[in-house]
């Protein structure tokens, strides 16, 4: 995989987003964009170019749950536009492609149609305009059930999903587990960027094989030929030096997902990573895993789908970011705090910038920055967290300026999932540490907890707090 210099990446950006705004509608009218999104897709170079400014010169797009018959069907030729535009050529998708219900239509032309369309508007004009990308499974690819009785349905094959899945120009360069055919699940190295991009699959135990003719089940699960190869393999040898950013379909926190998850089926993969992170040992059912002497760099990542939402915390030394759905649901709107009311409804977006929501991710300089392609806002995530011991504060800053802060315990939220305001769906916890209104924070029990500046366009700085 090939990301540029420093050098490279901005003066990539600098040629690209000098194009004449006529020239992009020129090739709008072509039918490749509408010509309504050339000055903002400056913009967002643009901010690339600030991010590269400040450090942050390696980086990928990231985009998740399409849901490709609830899509505008625009972000795909909207990410081929950034790659020309910023000379960040990783793309990586979070899962999805595919509906839970066939709505009626016979369900095996309605799962190869969405498949098609997928070629068709997202795999095909990325890779035309130079990017890389590589995609994770998600519990929805590739099956769908005929009607909500869940009484038939069709889906691929395991092994012909990894086909059609890691089908694209870069999948062929990725490391996989030699044993497993059907595993959709393998990691990437990048020498210039000196980081390891690891996908895992969240629906491993999903063994379809020899059940082509129904949708039935999603078995979220990470079997333990996966665990043993996450551990031993991608993890086990990540090159001295290098960081690694890990990503699959369904997150691993009660904030990004819900306890359940966190606490069953991915407990041995969250505590893979945190025992990775901490120079420390998992026990997991799949064996233990010892990264006492670990050569490779920190996770400077987890990153997930599944929730059609954004969510982040820091919890036990890492940082877990679950990502708003590219479709066009409705579910973000409930599902998104610290974001204000992000769309009266769907209908409003169609014909805009927003039709979409996906990110362009870049790191280095101590920071993960996020910017926003479409609907949501521009995140900056710190990388390194504070230790503070237990009686003891400490003053945060800030890059956004004028901004208000909110803390809360990284493990301990909770959802009433009847509430439809997300200011009202969330009920957190300060047990572990307290902020004051201009960013001064006071350690109160040992524990992790995540703090965060939010400007008046709820752009956010979010920050690691490990009390000891």
């Amino acid at each position: 995989m090939h990301i540029l210099s420093r050098r490279h990446f901005i003066g990539g950006l600098a040629s690209l987003a000098a194009l004449p705004p006529e020239a992009f509608a020129a090739e709008a009218a072509t039918g490749q964009l509408p010509a309504y999104y050339a000055d903002y897709l400056d913009g967002i170079a643009a901010k690339a170019r600030a991010a590269a400014a400040k450090g942050a010169t390696h980086g990928f797009f990231f985009f998740t749950d399409p849901h490709l018959s609830a899509n505008y069907d625009k972000s795909g030729l909207v990410i081929a536009d950034l790659v020309r535009r910023t000379g960040v050529t990783r793309v990586i998708g979070g899962g999805d492609y595919s509906v839970a219900f066939a709505y009626g239509k016979p369900p095996r032309p309605f799962v190869e149609r969405l498949y098609a369309k997928m070629n068709a508007l997202w795999r095909h004009p990325i890779e035309a305009a130079g990017g890389r990308l590589f995609t994770a499974k998600g519990n929805h690819d590739l099956r769908v059930h005929t009607d909500r009785t869940r009484s038939g349905g069709f889906v691929y094959a395991s092994a012909k999903t990894r086909e059609l899945l890691m089908a694209t120009r870069e999948s062929a360069a990725v490391s996989t587990n030699p044993d497993e055919k059907s595993g959709l699940y393998f990691y990437r190295d990048d020498p210039e960027a000196k980081v390891r991009y690891i996908v895992a699959d969240t629906s491993d135990g999903v063994r379809a094989e020899d059940s082509a003719s129904t949708g039935a089940g999603y078995a979220n699960v990470i079997r333990d030929d996966q665990m043993r190869w996450l551990g031993e393999v991608a993890l086990g040898t990540v090159p001295a030096g290098y960081g690694v950013i890990v990503v699959h379909h369904i997150p691993l926190t009660p904030f990004t997902d819900r306890p359940y998850h966190a606490e069953q089926p991915y407990a041995d993969l969250r505590r893979t990573l945190e025992a990775y992170q901490a120079h420390g040992r998992a026990e997991t059912r799949a064996g233990t895993f010892d990264f006492s002497s670990r050569a490779g760099g920190d996770i400077l990542c987890d990153l997930s789908g599944h929730k059609h939402a954004d969510r982040f915390t820091f919890a036990n030394g890492i940082l877990h970011i679950t990502e708003i759905c590219d479709a066009y649901y409705s579910d973000p709107l409930a599902r998104t705090p610290f974001s204000g009311q992000l769309f009266a409804n769907r209908k409003a977006r169609a014909g805009t910038t927003r039709e979409q929501g996906f990110d362009l991710l870049v790191f280095g300089g101590g920071a993960l920055r996020t910017t926003r392609v479409g609907i949501g806002q521009d995140r900056i995530f710190r990388l390194a967290p504070l230790r503070l011991k237990r009686g003891e504060s400490r003053r945060l800053s800030t890059e956004l300026g004028d901004a208000s802060w909110r803390i809360f315990d990284s493990w301990d939220v909770k959802v009433d999932a009847k509430q439809q305001d997300p200011a009202r769906r969330y009920l957190f916890a300060n047990e572990i540490a307290s902020v004051t209104p201009d960013g001064v924070v006071s350690a109160k029990a040992p524990g992790w907890a995540t703090a965060l500046a939010l400007a008046p366009d709820f752009r956010k700085e979010v920050f690691g707090i490990q009390v000891v």
